[in-house]
């Protein structure tokens, strides 16, 4: 897993100077949603402020999410427009780090 030092904290805009790994930043996100529906909209918005919170300029269309719903790639059931937090956790942490190294 990257680690991430000298990025901005999520909450206040500080620099933090400890390592974090993209688990850990898309964990923070994701902190407290434990009963949430995600839908691919919600998931792209995970995944682009994942993308800003490691200070990495990666802009995708949010549209993508639902070709990537369309075809299954989410969480290997095709059209299911509906994620739990774990689905989410799992499919942004693989696609910051495939995007990221």
């Amino acid at each position: 897993m990257s680690e991430i030092t000298g990025q901005m904290d999520l909450i206040d805009g500080s620099e933090v100077t400890e390592e974090l790994s993209i688990e850990t930043i898309v964990g923070d996100l994701l902190e407290g949603l434990e009963n949430e529906i995600f839908s691919p909209y919600k998931v792209w918005k995970v995944m682009s402020s994942t993308f800003e919170a490691l200070g990495i300029d990666q802009k995708r269309p949010s549209q993508m999410m639902y070709n990537y719903d369309r075809n299954g790639l989410i969480n290997g059931t095709k059209g299911a427009k509906r994620y739990t937090h774990e689905e989410v956790k799992k499919f942004v942490t693989k696609f910051v780090t495939k995007h990221t190294n």
